[in-house]
C-alpha cells in the first residue's frame, strides 16, 4: 500500500473517531502545536484509559465521573498516534472536553501535525 493511500485512510479514520467522540459532547476546547513526552496506557477492555502529557499538561481518555468516554478503538488510535508523533518528534493537536463538570482536560481528538 503505497504512503499516500495510507495518509488517506489514516485521515478518514481520524476524522470518524473525531466525529464519534463529538457526538455525546457539547462543546470541546483545543491546544495547538505541543509535543508530546509522556504516554501512559493503564485498564483493561472497554475501561482503558491513556494519560500523557503535552507540554507539561496532563490529559486524559475515560478519567471517569461525569467525563466524557471514548471508545477502546479511539483510545488505541490515540495511543498509536501520540507514541508515532513522539518518536518522531512531531508536533500534535489536541482537542479536549471543556473543563466544567468533568475537572481534568478529557481527550476527545488528537491529531498530527505535519
Amino acid at each position: 500500500m503505497s504512503k499516500s493511500v495510507k495518509r488517506i485512510l489514516v485521515s478518514a479514520l481520524a476524522a470518524v473517531v473525531f466525529a464519534l467522540a463529538l457526538s455525546g459532547s457539547a462543546k470541546a476546547d483545543g491546544v495547538s502545536g505541543c509535543s508530546i513526552s509522556s504516554i501512559g496506557l493503564d485498564g483493561d477492555d472497554p475501561s482503558f484509559r491513556l494519560t500523557f502529557v503535552c507540554d507539561g499538561n496532563l490529559y486524559y481518555t475515560n478519567p471517569g465521573g461525569s467525563c466524557p468516554t471514548a471508545s477502546t478503538d479511539a483510545v488505541r488510535l490515540w495511543e498509536n498516534m501520540a507514541m508515532a508523533a513522539m518518536l518522531a518528534g512531531k508536533k500534535v493537536n489536541l482537542y479536549y472536553a471543556a473543563l466544567g463538570a468533568c475537572t481534568v482536560r478529557t481527550l476527545q481528538m488528537l491529531e498530527v501535525v505535519k
